[in-house]
């Protein structure tokens, strides 16, 4: 006997199938739209894009000329702080062609191009870095705008900005009729110039840890730009340069390839450092946002946030040094919270965390501490005013610190209490050296009235200096007499 099927499953089937018909449709539509929207092989003139790129690898005549001009105007720029000026400058820079030839080269096998761009990227940086050196050494005025600080230390933003700047920089190239409003775009973008000048002004100056930075921020730059090239241009399929030998064509394959490899390697490892440095800072900003940023002091003590110092070590021991000053202490047990905190943090794990604090006992320590740190920071400032606002602002801070350590107005009115001879008293500190070490004595000065006998005077003014000391908890306060 035959089972049928029953109507009602029927539909159901054909329903189902209807479905999946049309979800196939659907995916079928939506990857033949992506593929005409995202695709760029068919717009591509593969021919001109090789030839436009050749053409810019030279520097000598006009271009050398144009380059010395723009680094000129770059170095005014970044000198003078003004944006618009450095901006201007990498408009009219010739920087690219060269390191868009070494993508090239490497992409399609072309050993001669390749020995062409990169003999010209030589004469390139040592032409800008000459050239800005020469501008900083013998123009007057040098300072340490934001402008040029800003190129001294590269992070995980300026890795992505190079890599997808030379993306939209070669896939512009490649397009036909070229979109000079990209180029244009990319050139402000990856900033090649501004780095260049830096070296130079860091030569200039003598500083070398501000050129290292620089050149390192040009070479990041440099490398990503040249590796966007390369890739998309294989992407792209750009022919392969034909040699007739093919023992020499083997040989300029492997070399191609070798060097091709060489440059991603330190790509990749300059990636991953910049990026584990960029978490570490970002994880120890969070640290300090939440435990001494919401810190509240009972009495007059005070975060120093513009003191503070992030250290970032990867092969040892990275360090967060925070800054308090006034007469309150933070409890160690708040701080060993602290710290315990910090180890919650993967990349902090490894990091000493270390709070430098005021206190009653410590204002010449604390003096003698902010004026090396000003001095060691002060290259970090962004401009003259910040400067002078952030030299004020720490006097202040410290006249304050200083009233507060020895209670001028006390001390006067137990003295006259207990002194009848006494007419005038003073009170300074004095910076005293025997070219070993250094101190600071804390003096009053003391006038005693007209007709006072030597001897009663001079017992007095011992018995003076023993009270102070013990009122003062120092034994280092010193009396004179006055001198008029």
């Amino acid at each position: 006997m035959e089972t049928g099927r029953n109507p009602g499953q029927k539909d159901d089937l054909d329903g189902v199938e209807d479905v999946k018909q049309e979800f196939r449709g659907l995916l079928g539509s939506t990857r033949k739209f992506l593929s005409e929207l995202l695709d760029i092989r068919k717009n591509t003139d593969k021919d001109s894009t090789k030839e436009a790129i050749i053409a810019d690898i030279p520097f000598k005549g006009h271009t050398a000329w144009i380059l010395v001009c723009s680094i000129f105007i770059a170095s005014v720029g970044l000198n003078a702080n003004s944006t618009a000026v450095v901006i201007g400058a990498m408009l009219i820079s010739p920087l690219m062609g060269p390191i868009l030839g070494i993508g090239l080269s490497l992409a399609v096998n072309d050993i001669d191009t390749l020995r062409r761009a990169l003999r010209n990227f030589t004469v390139m940086v040592v032409l800008s870095v000459l050239t800005a050196y020469l501008f900083f050494e013998f123009f007057p005025l040098r300072d340490e705008s934001s402008e040029l600080l800003a190129r001294t230390k590269p992070d995980i933003r300026d890795v992505l900005i190079a890599f997808f700047g030379g993306l939209a920089l070669v896939i512009a190239r490649a397009k036909k009729g070229t979109v000079a409003s990209v180029i244009f775009g990319v050139a402000i973008a990856t900033a090649l110039m501004p780095p260049l000048c830096t070296v130079g002004f860091g030569l200039a100056i003598g500083n070398f840890s501000f050129a290292a930075g620089a050149m390192y921020l040009f070479i990041i730059n440099t490398i990503f730009i040249g590796l966007a090239t390369f890739l998309v241009l294989k992407l792209l399929r750009f022919p392969m340069v034909r040699y007739a030998n093919s023992a020499r064509r083997r040989f300029i394959g492997r070399v191609a390839s070798l060097v091709a490899l060489l440059v991603m390697i330190p790509a990749g490892i300059t990636f991953y450092n910049v990026f584990q440095e960029s978490r570490f800072m970002n994880q120890a900003n969070d640290l300090i946002h939440k435990t001494i940023g919401i810190y509240q002091f009972k009495d007059r003590g005070r975060y120093m946030e513009n003191l503070t110092e992030i250290e970032y070590n990867p092969d040892g021991v990275s360090t967060i040094e925070l800054v308090t000053m006034g007469d309150e202490s933070i409890p160690e047990n708040v701080i060993d919270t602290w710290r315990t905190q910090m180890r919650s943090y993967s990349k902090l794990e490894n990091t000493e965390l270390k709070i430098l604090q005021g206190g009653q006992d410590d204002s010449e320590q604390k003096f003698n501490y902010v004026n090396e740190l000003y001095e060691a920071k002060k290259a970090e400032l962004l401009s003259k005013d910040e400067r002078i606002r952030l030299l004020e602002q720490e006097l202040s801070e410290l006249s304050t610190f200083a009233k507060k350590q020895i209670p001028f107005n006390d001390i006067s009115a137990e003295a006259r209490t207990h002194y009848d001879n006494l007419e005038k008293l003073s009170f300074s500190y004095v910076i005293r050296t025997d070219f070993k070490s250094m101190d600071t004595i804390p003096v009053f000065e003391v006038k005693w009235k007209e007709g006072a006998r030597v001897d009663q005077t001079s017992a007095e003014s011992k018995k003076l200096n023993d009270w102070l000391k013990v009122r003062l908890k120092d034994p280092k306060v010193e009396v004179k007499s006055w001198q008029d």
